[in-house]
């Protein structure tokens, strides 16, 4: 294993050493799949597309499902200890089933399973070719035939004698027939009459696989090359333009056939001409270059993208391509491949700049002409503008250049030092023919090649870092810079940086600007905006969601009311309402990541953009035409997770294959996660789809964001899916949600508990009954107690009882008796702040029988001096202060529901009340009876 991770390596580092030595226009439309992600086996032994479009791979250690994004793998059941999972070939029969030929025997995988199963007792198959009731299995023992219930036979093809000759090496299906290569013949076999007929062909190396295409049959050695033979007359043809060890050979459709050639690469053959259309190696030659020459089978699918597996070293394949943007071309000059930083369009001439310097592209006369900007000290060019009759040049790090267009010479504009090294962010001519360069060291305006302003933020009071400038119909200039917006009044010859109107957008920072027509656009990295000359109407324009949601870092507008916005993620197209955005990414032909500010541009027939691997363009009306009629970018669903629960690979096909998903609906409502993924095996990008439930709003998100459903209600919902802006390509699934058996347990559990709750209440309202008669009975018993009628001694008897448990001189309030105490007014404040601590904290009122004197014991002073605290102090008598906090105490019992279990009289006895003492100090203190308090605290 160690031995084979090195050569992979190996392989690896010598692929990029290709890379670097191949140019840029040959590499970018291949990917390449290695264990490293996720592909089971080093070797690619088979490759088949199914009915769907998507890719299944036989390799060395099982089979994967690829689906442009994600590998799904497959492990074949093991018999024994042996390499069950080398697989040698694999077929799709009409049902959609997988049948795959290995080592240990013949495997199905049914198309809505998420395994295989081990079909009859043959061994050692290498070939298999599904008819539609039979499959047909090449053995290194002869032929068999599995019948559609699923019972094995062989055929007697090589007279009943198991030699090397009977080795089956491809079986290919034709017409009636079967058509099969053995060691030194081809075979055909009529499927109806079981009768064979042989086609001898002496090798040394022997036959290996072969396919049929346009009546001829392509048929591959092991050694001896590629040879072509006709039915018609029975002899075989030498194609010597082919490399000898054939290894697979796969007709692919317009007349043409893919070879697989060990240490050659991959050919692709016309069939009518047999002659060599397109030649696949790792040195490059033709549209791409190989990791490794060593192939061991390719196909071309129905989309025209080529798949190549490579011995021990994966899986390669194309991208699909629609190329609506292309590198712009000029007779021999392209600038694919060129780091463009930003252009400019002049009549027939565009000025392109790169790296150290800028080309200039005349169209008119069909030339190109570089000028190396480096030799003057400037290295990134930040815009082009023409005044008169000199190309001005705005550089980041050099200041201001400028091309005369007649001589064609570089120089600068005399008199002016500042320019000569200040940044130029960028240029732009005002109504009046007037050049204005927005630098570092402020406005500068030219006329006549001369300089006659320059306005800073000392003399003029301009914004500091002036970003852009637009000139509208009226002249004004609307200029953005780090600070807001700042307008310059041409009439006034003043700039304005306040008096706007509410609202508006002015104060926001990093603002550019542009304009079409009558309308002017400005823009910050989240933001944009737009309004009308008088400033009348304005508005932040809506982008949806997930276009802004990284920089933006140029935008243009089109007559129509188009958006067009550069991003980190790419480029998009808005229309007028912002109703469909597109994203062209690098399936559509902009191969690279945008670059920085000035990127962008447009005139009246194309739209360009500056890219790392050219200035790539498209013609507007043709971008319209090809997005309308050729752009059907396949998306479906790479998985579904409900709740905890997450669909197989079986499901997943049934719910690609039906658009149809069902959801177990209960109480909880579980969340739906669905991933939809690209399928059209174009270039992987970041792009962007968008999607909507039922009738609802469209929702923007880039690929590899999942979609999250909740709440969903009972019955059939829609998930529409489509690419972002592009209606050609909407998919519609069904959702169905119905209630699954643990709703009705759910049911049966609400309504127990609905029971129970009705119960209680019940319970509750037939006890609250019985306590309010029990009080009614209570009261009735307070109120006898307290009727009149009790005889006058037994009221003095209580009154005397009283009188005694308080101090005389408390109960009089005779301040009198003390005027000649020298206790201060402090001394008795501290004294009640003891008492009241003492009370608080020991609760001593809770014994009814408590006397002050058992205060003043406790206190370690006379009850006199205590005495003086209520006379003097407090101004009431000691039994109400402490009535007070055994009334605090009933309260507190009947807060905790106490009178629920215990009667009135037995709390107020607890409470340290007596019984008429009771009653009376909650009639004074509350002004209600005990029983009135209860009710209005239960109410």
């Amino acid at each position: 294993m160690a031995t084979t991770y090195l050569r992979y390596i190996l392989l690896t580092f010598t692929y990029f050493m290709l890379c670097l030595n191949t140019p840029a226009t040959e590499i970018w439309r291949q990917h390449w799949l290695t264990i490293y992600d996720g592909l089971p086996g080093l070797t690619v032994t088979s490759i088949k597309e199914d009915p769907s479009g998507k890719i299944w791979i036989g390799t060395s250690n099982g089979i994967s499902l690829f689906n442009g994004v994600s590998l799904k793998n497959y492990v074949l059941p093991r018999l024994h200890n042996g390499p069950a999972n080398y697989c040698f070939d694999i077929d799709i029969d009409a049902k959609g089933n997988l049948w795959a030929a290995t080592r240990d025997g013949v495997f199905m995988l049914d198309r809505y399973a998420d395994n295989f199963e081990r079909i009859s007792d043959i061994t050692k198959a290498e070939c298999v070719a599904c008819a539609s009731d039979t499959i047909y299995i090449g053995t290194r023992t002869g032929l068999f035939v599995i019948d559609s219930n699923r019972r094995s036979r062989q055929i007697d093809i090589a007279g009943g004698t198991v030699t090397e000759n009977s080795s089956i090496r491809c079986l290919r299906l034709a017409g009636g027939n079967v058509w099969l290569t053995m060691r030194n013949g081809l075979v055909r076999l009529n499927r109806a009459t079981g009768k064979s007929t042989r086609h001898r062909m002496e090798l040394p190396s022997g036959l290996s696989r072969f396919d049929i295409c346009d009546g001829k049959f392509f048929v591959g050695t092991k050694n001896n090359g590629l040879y072509v033979f006709n039915p018609a007359d029975g002899n075989f043809r030498h194609i010597s333009s082919i490399g000898n060890i054939i290894s697979d050979v796969n007709a692919c459709g317009d007349s043409a056939v893919c070879i697989s050639v060990n240490g050659d690469g991959g050919y692709v053959l016309d069939a009518r001409k047999e002659t060599v259309k397109q030649h696949f190696s790792a040195n490059g030659n033709d549209k791409f270059a190989l990791p490794d020459n060593s192939l061991t089978t390719f196909i071309r699918t129905r989309i025209g993208t080529d798949w190549f597996g490579l011995l021990q070293n994966g899986l390669s394949y194309s991208y699909k391509e629609y190329n609506f943007f292309r590198p712009y071309k000029l007779a021999d000059f392209t600038t694919r491949g060129m780091k463009v930083k930003t252009a400019y369009t002049d009549r027939n001439k565009r000025l392109i700049a790169t790296g150290n310097g800028f080309w200039i592209a005349d169209e008119q006369n069909q030339t190109s002409m570089y000028f190396d900007t480096g030799n003057m000290g400037c290295h990134t060019i930040t815009d082009f503008c023409r005044h008169g009759d000199y190309y001005y040049i705005a550089t980041y790090d050099g200041g201001l250049l400028r091309l005369d267009v007649k001589t064609m010479k570089l120089g600068r504009l005399p008199d002016c030092p500042k320019l000569n090294y200040a940044t130029v962010r960028c240029l732009s001519t005002d109504r009046t023919g007037r050049l204005w360069a927005a630098t570092s060291e402020g406005l500068f305006v030219i006329e006549n090649d001369e300089v006659t302003h320059n306005y800073t933020e000392k003399n003029s009071k301009i914004p500091e870092g002036i970003y852009s400038i637009w000139f509208d119909s009226n002249n004004n200039g609307w200029i953005g810079s780090a600070r807001g917006l700042c307008l310059y009044l041409s009439r006034e010859n003043a700039f304005k940086t306040d008096g706007f109107p509410k609202g508006f957008f002015d104060k926001t920072n990093g603002l550019r600007v542009t304009g079409c027509g009558d309308t002017i656009y400005a823009w910050s990295e989240t933001k944009l905006f737009k309004t009308d000359l008088r400033m009348s109407r304005f508005e932040e324009i809506n982008i949806p969601d997930g276009v802004l949601s990284e920089r933006l870092i140029d935008f243009e507008a089109d007559n129509d009311g188009s958006l067009w916005m550069v991003t980190e993620e790419g480029l998009f197209l808005t229309d007028a309402k912002q109703r469909q955005t597109i994203h062209f990414g690098a399936g559509s032909g902009i191969e690279r990541n945008i670059m920085n500010e000035g990127c962008l541009g447009k005139d009246n027939r194309y739209i360009w953009v500056g890219t790392y691997n050219g200035l790539m363009m498209a013609e507007k009306k043709q971008l319209h035409n090809d997005i309308a009629s050729s752009y059907r970018p396949k998306l479906e669903l790479d998985y579904v997770t409900t709740g905890e629960h997450s669909a197989g690979y079986g499901d997943m096909m049934r719910i690609n294959d039906t658009r149809e998903l069902s959801v177990k609906w209960n109480i909880t409502i579980p969340r739906m996660v669905i991933m939809p993924v690209l399928t059209d095996y174009s270039k992987q990008g970041r792009d962007f789809y968008e999607y909507r439930l039922d009738d609802g709003r469209w929702n923007i998100c880039p690929l590899g964001q999942a979609i999250t459903i909740d709440n969903l209600t009972p019955g059939k919902h829609s998930l529409q899916i489509r690419m972002a802006g592009i209606t050609t390509n909407t998919v519609s699934y069904t959702i169905s949600t119905y209630p699954a058996p643990l709703f009705y347990a759910e049911i049966l559990l609400t309504t127990i508990m609905v029971l129970l709750l009705w119960w209680w209440n019940r319970w509750r309202r037939n006890t609250n009954i019985l306590l309010r008669e029990h009080i009614q009975t209570e009261d009735a018993l307070i109120e006898e107690l307290t009727n009149p009628t009790i005889p006058k001694q037994e009221e003095e008897r209580h009154h005397t009882e009283e009188s005694d448990a308080a101090d005389h001189n408390t109960k009089r309030m005779d301040n009198g008796k003390y005027r000649k105490s020298r206790v201060t007014d402090q001394e008795l404040a501290q004294l009640f702040n003891s008492m009241d601590e003492y009370v608080k904290e020991k609760r001593p009122y809770l014994d009814k029988d408590l006397k002050m004197s058992d205060i003043a014991s406790a206190l370690g002073v006379s009850p006199s001096l205590l005495s003086q605290v209520f006379t003097l102090y407090l101004k009431e008598p000691y039994y109400d202060y402490i009535n007070k906090y055994r009334l605090e105490e009933f309260k507190k019992f009947i807060n905790y529901g106490k009178h629920k279990q215990f009667t009135i009289m037995a709390l107020s006895e607890q409470c340290g009340f007596k019984k008429t003492s009771f009653f009376s100090t909650f009639r004074k203190v509350e002004g209600m009876t005990p029983t009135e308090f209860i009710q209005k605290h239960l109410q």
